[in-house]
């Protein structure tokens, strides 16, 4: 039985999902499973964890965001304790393989899909102290200074794995700040976004012939709807899948099978435009859904489809959010800022289409262009990103970008006015200094009924005016 210890660094408050099915098949191999995470333990002290544990191989799930982080840390470990294999995965992994490899603190990368690759790191380490590594599918290793580099194996059905074991989990981060419980009911997106690493594994899967988007089906989902709901019973549920709403058929077969098992837990989830309809939106209502996540990122046909690939229309951004309206069910709409070419007026369609959509929620975050996706690409084109500033740490707040046709200043200032425009957590997070709490909370009902009056945008515009900028 091999001792394995997990990591997982996020700026995030949800759980891994990745990480819990990692477990989960590591347990049901007869292997012993702890998680360190900086939910509650800060980095140096998961560091120190370690070191002073037994553990044998130490898996890190990494993000790009996070990788120099992450990499610091593996090599505090391995200066300690040069005796423990370390194994690299995540999304970085499967953007920079080459790079992880290459560092001496790193043995192990795993390119693709964790689950069955640690598996049989971990059984091969309790067989034969891990002198097969160069021959497990979706792992590179290096000896003697030699690098092999495995090819991917090919993916299973996902009704094949165990449900995900999130008791690795302290108890009380299983349910997020916004008070959702994650669940999974498929991997993968169909569509092809220039700002998101999706493309990467899709293509990553399609030289061993894997179709890399798949779904669990409908039994298997409800199977564990049941047992969490027996052994968490929680207040809602989040869909973590890229896109939910794949088909219209099985979003009715799945909203249908929902209700005749009685689940009834309330769920949302993030979905494209084009995919809502009556009769589907009609169908979650009637199932649970509260609400849907929708990605606007920029109200200017043209930067949509030239740089985004996204090439839906205006006329069905908003057909979608009145559509959620008509049925009750609330609406979020993410978008970004500083978009190639991005101008004075692009920021002003953004600004204007969610006016007209009238989101439930809102959110808007500075454009950080990952590692190999095509919007990198874009930008290194046009020489555009300045790589002194890359420091990978916020997507909410980083700035890497040079030769812009409006300034940094301008468009912090933009992204601060719309996110107040939209919603009140900015300005309450500022008056909760000055106000008592008493006070506070009559400002939060009173902000509630005003959210529904047409003087609302005019008020909190002169609200921001006061408040100025607070880059």
């Amino acid at each position: 039985m091999a001792k394995i210890g997990l990591v997982y660094i996020s700026d995030e408050s949800q759980i891994s999902m990745g990480l819990a099915y990692i477990s989960a098949v590591l347990k049901q191999g007869g292997h012993s499973v702890v998680l360190w995470d900086d939910y509650y333990i800060k980095e140096k002290g998961i560091v120190n964890e370690i070191i002073k544990s037994d553990a044998q191989i130490v898996m890190f799930s990494v993000h790009t965001l996070a990788y120099q982080r992450i990499l610091e840390m593996s090599k505090q470990v391995k200066s300690k304790r040069p005796d423990i294999i370390i194994l690299f995965g995540g999304w970085h992994s499967v953007i920079d393989p080459e790079g992880m490899i290459n560092e001496p603190s790193i043995d192990l990368v795993c390119v693709g899909e964790g689950e069955y690759a640690a598996l049989d790191v971990a059984n091969d380490f309790d067989k034969t102290g891990l002198k097969n590594a160069d021959k497990i599918a979706n792992i590179w290793s290096k000896k003697d200074g030699i690098i092999t580099r495995n090819p991917s194996r090919k993916l299973g059905s996902l009704d094949d794995l165990p449900f995900p074991d999130r008791d690795i989990f302290n108890k009380s981060s299983l349910i997020d700040r916004d008070g959702r419980f994650y669940f999974s009911t498929g991997r993968g997106c169909p569509h092809n976004c220039t700002y998101c690493c999706n493309k990467k594994m899709v293509d990553l899967y399609k030289s061993c012939d894997s179709p890399y988007v798949r779904l669990r089906s409908i039994n298997k989902c409800m199977e564990e709807f049941r047992t969490i709901k027996e052994k968490y019973n929680p207040p809602q549920i989040i869909f973590t899948d890229e896109q939910f709403l794949i088909s219209e058929n099985r979003t009715k077969e799945f909203c249908k099978v929902y209700i005749e098992n009685n689940i009834k837990i309330p769920f949302s989830f993030m979905a494209r435009v084009e995919k809502i309809t009556d009769e589907v939106a009609k169908a979650l209502k009637e199932a649970g859904c509260t609400r849907i996540f929708f990605g606007i990122e920029s109200g200017n046909d043209e930067l949509r489809r030239k740089y985004l690939n996204r090439y839906m229309t205006n006329e069905q951004i908003i057909n979608a959010f009145d559509i959620c309206r008509k049925h009750g069910i609330e609406t979020c709409s993410f978008n970004m800022i500083g978009l190639p070419f991005e101008t004075k007026k692009t920021i002003r369609d953004t600004f204007e289409l969610n006016k007209r959509c009238n989101p439930d929620l809102f959110q808007i975050s500075i454009v950080y262009p990952f590692p190999a996706t095509e919007m990198r690409d874009i930008y290194k084109k046009y020489d555009m990103i300045d790589e002194s500033k890359d420091k990978g740490r916020n997507i909410f707040n980083t700035y890497i970008l040079k030769n812009t046709e409006v300034s940094f200043s301008y468009i912090k200032h933009q992204q601060i006015f719309m996110q107040l425009y939209f919603s009140h957590y900015k300005i309450l997070s500022h008056i909760s200094k000055i106000i008592p709490a008493n006070l506070l909370n009559q400002y939060v009902i009173f902000a509630q009924f005003l959210r529904k009056k047409k003087k609302t945008k005019l008020v909190l515009y002169k609200i921001t005016k006061l408040l100025g900028s607070f880059s």
